[in-house]
């Protein structure tokens, strides 16, 4: 059946480009690179604070920003809220 991928509308932070891949059998996988939504075999419901701070980063973003966030989530696996977060805690 081979792997599939598209983009859909995260249902918490509203980004347009929610990651979603299908393996062509039962296997999906959905992962939002800004508020951290994800569903695997089990499903990962980011905090409520999280999904805030995605819609306000997400308003101030350009679609360049925007695509940065997602190359960055690829590289290494942290949401653009999670590593916000991180960056504002060690004073970067």
């Amino acid at each position: 059946m081979g792997y599939h991928s598209w983009t859909y509308t995260c249902a918490h932070c509203n980004f347009e480009e929610m990651r979603v891949c299908t393996d062509g059998y039962f296997h999906l996988e959905m992962c939002c690179p800004i508020c951290g939504y994800a569903m695997w075999t089990e499903e990962k419901v980011p905090r409520t604070q999280d999904v805030e701070l995605a819609k306000l980063s997400l308003s101030k973003m350009s679609v360049e920003e925007q695509e940065k966030a997602i190359e960055q989530f690829l590289e290494d696996n942290i949401p653009l809220v999670i590593g916000s977060k991180r960056t504002l805690l060690n004073g970067e």
